[in-house]
């Protein structure tokens, strides 16, 4: 599997929000950090999500690029640009998934199903 943004919701998947709270208590050793955004999706065997930068982080980083231009050099601009770009376009990023018939699965299913009925 490639490490890249796929929209989940054509294949199959169903998006589920979480807040911040329910997201800490499902996942305490990956608690929600200041300049993340993360998405869910949820099947009959898989949990997945995905962590991106959110919208105060891109514009932050895109407004400090000149200042990045000038660290990195004019050698490494296009690298520059390319990475600029897939943050607006949520390429760059993470993602976890959870099988179905482990037990962190289990939990996540008992808490998320009645938040989508």
């Amino acid at each position: 599997m490639t490490n890249s943004y796929k929209d989940q919701v054509k294949d199959g998947y169903i998006q589920v929000k979480l807040s911040k709270k329910q997201h800490n208590e499902l996942f305490a050793k990956r608690r929600i950090k200041f300049g993340q955004k993360y998405e869910y999706y949820l099947s009959d065997n898989e949990f997945i999500m995905y962590s991106f930068p959110n919208i105060f982080m891109v514009l932050l980083i895109t407004l400090a690029f000149p200042i990045l231009v000038l660290i990195n050099g004019i050698k490494d601009f296009k690298e520059l640009c390319k990475e600029i770009v897939s943050l607006w376009h949520h390429e760059s990023g993470s993602w976890d998934s959870v099988g179905k018939g482990t037990n962190l699965y289990s939990e996540i299913s008992k808490f998320i199903v009645p938040l989508i009925k």
